[in-house]
């Protein structure tokens, strides 16, 4: 709750800031003046958006300008693979950012929650799993049913709330008669657009998990979905761009001109059958990588949810941006959330920083 009040008054405080004080101290006569001023500033954060599919390779990439600054977001998809990518690079100047992270989808499980508590914990028993790509690892001890066969994908213009926007459906077949399916839809619109609860950002990916007609073997069995996610900067699971309802990694730096977040979130809820239940997460393990020339983070996780027929999980990948000192940047937001989240802006006036909290269900 303090939390919220905070942001609550950091927002009202940076926006009476960033407008001028012809604004504030406006009559009727100067409304037409500000609404020209708030098209200018949510044109200044809309992004180019271009989607390219090949074979089971999709390429998702945002591109901006501004002044001597340039920068480009690209989400990689491979279904081969089973694996994102997630890269963000800037130009300014003489200066040269680059930041990513991977995320790989390894294997659909189904297991016995013994004891109850709704998540996946090691040394309970894996009853079937599947890998979704090829590069997946396998759960120690979980037997090999097969893999997601993948189908080609396709994309879509769409509209939601006026915005324009770009949808991507994949769709792969488990099982031995092909009668499960795992799904991909991805929806990108390059600009602030609600959906649903959400509140997507012009810098985000919107993704969601689609689990239908697990071939289960037990009747007492649930399903998981075990993942890694792979970073140049160590990854927080507990980090402030996370809203309350979320989980998901942040791999966040700071240059001498920009601070960047890379992000990987969702909810802490899944709608399964219609009903919306708890999603449990499980870190199996943590590892670091380094050498003199690189550094590399790793996290493997195990994402629970209730045994159903028709799962829905809706995670988000997105890049945050603020400038450093108080220069104008574009506003970006620090986190999706996996529900990908938090808006961070720099406001030119003073180095207020706000993070306007999704909307919650």
């Amino acid at each position: 709750m303090r939390q919220s009040v905070r942001w609550i008054f950091a927002l009202f405080l940076a926006l009476m800031l960033a407008l001028p004080a012809s604004v504030v101290a406006s009559s009727g006569e100067d409304d037409n003046d500000g609404d020209d001023d708030d098209d200018e500033r949510e044109d200044e954060n809309t992004h180019k958006v271009d989607v390219d599919i090949s074979g089971d390779q999709i390429t998702v990439e945002m591109k901006k300008e501004t002044g001597d600054s340039e920068s480009k977001i690209e989400f990689k998809t491979d279904l081969s693979e089973g694996k994102f990518k997630l890269k963000f690079e800037e130009e300014t100047g003489q200066l040269e950012t680059e930041q990513k992270l991977e995320v790989k989808l390894q294997q659909l499980i189904e297991f016995v929650d013994g004891n109850g508590n709704g998540a996946y914990d090691e040394g309970e028993t894996v009853a079937s799993a599947y890998h979704i790509g090829d590069s997946g690892n396998s759960l120690s001890g979980a037997p090999d049913n097969g893999s997601v066969n993948w189908g080609t994908p396709t994309l879509e213009d769409i509209t939601i709330t006026g915005k324009l926007g770009k949808k991507i459906v994949a769709r792969g077949t488990f099982g031995d008669a092909g009668q499960g399916t795992f799904g991909l839809d991805m929806m990108v619109f390059g600009d602030f657009t609600s959906i649903s609860t959400s509140q997507i950002r012009p810098t985000d990916v919107k993704i969601d998990f689609i689990i239908e007609n697990y071939p289960y073997t037990r009747d007492d069995s649930a399903v998981g979905l075990m993942m890694k996610t792979k970073t140049k900067q160590e990854q927080e699971r507990d980090h402030i761009d996370l809203d309350d309802d979320e989980e998901g990694v942040v791999a966040a730096s700071t240059t001498e001109v920009n601070s960047i977040s890379l992000s990987f979130s969702w909810k802490q809820t899944a709608t399964v059958d219609g009903v919306d239940l708890p999603v449990h997460t499980t870190v199996l393990n943590s590892q670091t990588d380094s050498d003199e020339d690189e550094f590399e983070f790793k996290q493997q996780f195990v994402l629970s949810y209730a045994r159903g027929d028709v799962i829905v999980h809706d995670p988000v990948a997105g890049v945050g941006y603020a400038s450093v000192g108080g220069a104008s940047g574009w506003l970006s937001g620090l986190l999706p959330g996996f529900g990908i989240v938090a808006t961070m802006a720099t406001i030119s006036a003073g180095a207020i920083v706000m993070r306007p909290r999704r909307i919650r269900e």
